[in-house]
């Protein structure tokens, strides 16, 4: 490696391909964080399902990785910072290797989400890109900063934007969360038949008035309804509530293999009727999540207002809840 450095650092390679070179690996980290911010349900799902942090925390740490993709981005295309460019991105691409390494020898072939949801990659295609990357950044290691005017005030202008970008146009949902007021009602379902993973379902046998239950209710053909049944799935398994889990579709049966299939989740015990039915329901809202304790809702949520913290509570305490 130090061979070629030198290479380059006795000018084998001209300074409108160091340009040319500096300008694509930037517009590359740049496309990728807006890939991911674009698709940032998923990307944030993504993150929390490495089990790292609660799921509040997760949002954080997935706009400061975007955050961090916008600024390596915008120093090699302005030019600036080239050497911390260059070690940064170097550690970064080489992190985010041996973590991809680890998901393969994992056995994994799930999206790795490196160019978020619009462009699908297993760990294995994103080694190759990330290797492809890393031979285009070691000859800009002797790349000089480009003179500028205030070119003291570039560095904190980049961070700044940086950082601002996804947090202003995608704050997480916990910044401005409003839970449904609908408390400590008692809950009834619609009378109409219910089928249960292919068979009838007596409505009376649908107990809810004893125990806590996790009402999830989804359209088959709803997309925030498949991005939440990731979540409340990753959710389930790190508290232990799967067994107290009750899922109810809106559709036909073969779009619950199709909803099951396009969020990569085992399939699971599910009741199933006609969407219609359950829009008085939801009052014409998807996903909703209720939380149920011996025949009263004690809290309803939508996709972006599900709190953690209060499921968590509300499956591992012993006493009665009143959940805020």
């Amino acid at each position: 490696m130090m061979i070629f450095l030198n290479y380059v650092k006795r000018g084998v390679f001209s300074n409108t391909s160091f340009s040319l070179l500096r300008s694509l690996i930037g517009f590359v980290f740049i496309f990728s964080a807006i890939t991911k911010l674009i698709t940032i349900d998923f990307f944030e799902i993504y993150v929390y399902s490495l089990n790292l942090a609660s799921f509040n925390i997760s949002t954080i740490l997935a706009r400061l990785l975007i955050a961090g993709e916008f600024g390596l981005g915008l120093f090699f295309i302005v030019g600036i910072w080239t050497r911390f460019a260059w070690y940064a991105s170097l550690s970064l691409l080489t992190a985010f290797t041996l973590f991809l390494c680890i998901q393969v020898f994992k056995g994994s072939e799930q999206n790795c989400l490196c160019f978020g949801d619009l462009i699908k990659m297993t760990p294995k295609e994103s080694i190759i890109k990330n290797v492809l990357m890393l031979l285009a950044i070691f000859p800009l290691y002797h790349l000089r900063s480009c003179n500028l005017p205030f070119k003291k005030k570039w560095p904190v202008f980049i961070i700044l934007v940086s950082l601002a970008i996804p947090f202003i146009i995608s704050p997480p949902d916990y910044f401005i969360q409003n839970k449904v007021n609908t408390i400590n009602t008692k809950f009834i379902l619609p009378k109409h038949t219910y089928h249960q993973n292919g068979q009838e379902v007596i409505f009376d046998s649908l107990n809810f008035n004893k125990g806590r239950k996790l009402l999830c209710v989804y359209s088959t053909q709803c997309g925030y309804c498949k991005k939440g049944a990731i979540k409340i799935e990753i959710m389930a398994r790190k508290y232990h509530f799967n067994n107290e889990m009750v899922i109810l579709f809106g559709g036909q049966d073969n779009e619950v293999d199709d909803f099951f299939k396009s969020t990569e989740l085992a399939p699971l015990n599910y009741l199933l009727t006609d969407l219609l039915s359950l829009v008085k329901l939801t009052q014409g809202h998807f996903p909703r999540f209720y939380l149920i304790e011996n025949g009263k809702v004690l809290n309803v949520y939508g996709y972006r207002d599900i709190s953690e913290k209060n499921l968590a509570l509300f499956f591992n305490n012993a006493h009665s809840l009143s959940i805020n």
